[in-house]
């Protein structure tokens, strides 16, 4: 989710009543009719004008799909969910006119964040995954705000970390550690320590990722929970640089060295 001023959906208790007025508007008739003249217009060809039949044909389903597509960013005023333009012509954020946010908040630029909607998207995650064993994680590093993160966490979300940064904030959020996932091949015995210290859930990345989680435990004096991502050897065919379940991807273990597994279980201080 690197950020400055920050606004809430739910900043302004009341609305302004303020409406967008037209400018007067008057019709002058003109003193003289213009005299009406014929112009020539050159008759198409018959092709030509099935070529034009089937372009205006193109045009009005062009016309249907976008406004399909577009129909979900108008909802009635002050009514909606997330962002949308209302019936009046305003944007809004959940019920709220952005533009009274806007004249609350003394900085400019500033983020604003629709509350409603993400506590929508964490719903249709728990409706989807319902009946099932399963660990819904908010990946810090897509927006680091300490108040979406602990909006997520009164939500009952869980946490993906990728640094001890990140870590960091997810503890001052209040993030359930059984709900904490440590991610990275990179992780450094500091934050891995802290990770063993607040009983996080940490991926095992790698042989050498396993020995360095191993030391960090037995500084720490204390078990290391642990997770193996394992590297399936799969082509996905998708872009090469966004694939990460090859044998030659520098991400998860290897089918040939699951041994680690085993070794796993050892992981104590």
């Amino acid at each position: 989710m690197q950020l400055s001023c920050h606004a809430k959906a739910r900043v302004a208790s009341t609305t302004s009543s303020k409406k967008a007025v037209a400018g007067n508007v008057r019709a002058v008739r003109p003193a003289a009719r213009p005299a009406v003249g014929c112009v020539a217009i050159a008759q198409p060809s018959s092709s030509s004008q099935a070529a034009k039949r089937a372009g205006v044909a193109h045009a009005a389903v062009a016309e249907k799909m976008a406004g399909s597509a577009f129909s979900q960013f108008s909802q009635p005023a002050g009514k909606g969910l997330g962002f949308y333009t209302g019936e009046d012509g305003y944007m809004y954020c959940d019920n709220l006119r952005v533009d009274d946010i806007r004249q609350q908040v003394p900085e400019s630029p500033f983020y604003l964040y629709s509350r409603e909607r993400i506590s929508a998207n964490i719903a249709a995650y728990k409706a989807a995954l319902a009946g099932l064993d399963h660990i819904i994680g908010y990946a810090v590093k897509a927006n680091n705000n300490l108040k979406i993160m602990q909006h997520l966490c009164g939500l009952g979300s869980g946490a993906v970390l990728v640094s001890g940064n990140e870590l960091q904030l997810a503890i001052k959020a209040g993030f359930d550690p059984s709900k904490t996932i440590f991610n990275g091949n990179g992780k450094l015995p500091a934050e891995l320590e802290l990770a063993v210290q607040h009983g996080v859930l940490i991926n095992v990345d790698s042989e050498f990722d396993f020995a360095n989680i191993a030391a960090a435990a037995n500084k720490v004096g204390k078990t290391a929970n642990v997770l193996l991502r394992i590297n399936p050897d799969v082509d996905p065919q998708v872009h090469p640089y966004v694939s990460t379940g090859l044998a030659s991807s520098k991400f998860g273990i290897r089918n040939s060295h699951l041994q680690v597994s085993r070794q796993a279980r050892g992981v104590h201080g």
